[in-house]
């Protein structure tokens, strides 16, 4: 509760927003198809927040274009997810799709940058560590890296910590393009909530918490898939991953 609090108090200072998009601003600097406008320093206030215009399609109608088109976008939208998280431990934790405008060539501006989320610099080495054993192919570091950032005991939750990451990184583990469609990323949702019914149910001494500062990385894990499955298309996420990695 402490850590929702935080973050959705933070969405109501808009100075704390003009810093962070400033931030994301100057993580993607000179990157072709990342787009991320500059912040009006002297028409922002903790209750005003002023940007340059950023123009393109929306989501919709970004979603009625050709496939390649889709492709190019998708990429785009991975690289920044991931770029941000791999490179600087900073993550923006709302995905939605209103948050995108679609350009030619790839090109997406990003929008809304109210919540966010900086990772200690322990658990940032520990995201890299997993996405280093997915590009490998070795699921055993990967659950090793995820066992360590939860802490879980071995038993009920271990398992279905092991199924929920596993199903986390199947477009990486898939070893070429990955088609991420609604289904799997419903998947993803019942992964969860079948993980709350056992947790619920089971013997408290079995479970641990998730660690609050990881809570609206779940966040960012299912709503980004989500979006990615409106796309609808085939991308090849570890080649992307790989440029960091």
């Amino acid at each position: 509760m402490a850590e929702l609090r935080a973050r959705f108090a933070e969405e109501l200072d808009y100075t704390h927003e003009a810093e962070v998009q400033s931030r994301f601003a100057a993580i993607h600097t000179g990157d072709a198809t990342i787009r991320v406008p500059a912040i009006v320093l002297g028409r922002t206030t903790r209750r005003v927040l002023t940007s340059e215009l950023a123009t393109g399609l929306d989501f919709d109608a970004a979603r009625a274009r050709p496939p390649e088109e889709r492709a190019a976008w998708a990429a785009t939208l991975w690289r920044f997810v991931f770029g941000s998280l791999l490179g600087h431990g900073l993550f923006n934790a709302d995905p939605h799709p209103g948050n995108y405008l679609f350009q030619p060539a790839g090109v997406v501006a990003f929008l809304d940058f109210g919540c966010t989320r900086q990772l200690s610099p322990d658990r940032a080495t520990d995201i890299v560590e997993a996405h280093r054993a997915a590009a490998r192919g070795d699921e055993e570091a990967l659950f090793e890296a995820f066992r360590r950032m939860l802490g879980v005991p071995s038993g009920q939750q271990e398992r279905r910590m092991r199924s929920y990451v596993q199903a986390c990184f199947e477009p990486l583990l898939a070893r070429g393009p990955y088609r991420i469609t609604r289904e799997y990323a419903k998947s993803l949702w019942d992964e969860l909530a079948q993980g709350a019914l056992v947790q619920a149910w089971g013997s408290r001494k079995e479970f641990v918490p998730l660690p609050a500062d990881l809570l609206f990385l779940n966040r960012l894990q299912l709503g980004f898939y989500s979006v990615l499955a409106r796309l609808d298309v085939a991308v090849d996420y570890g080649a992307l991953e790989a440029e960091w990695l």
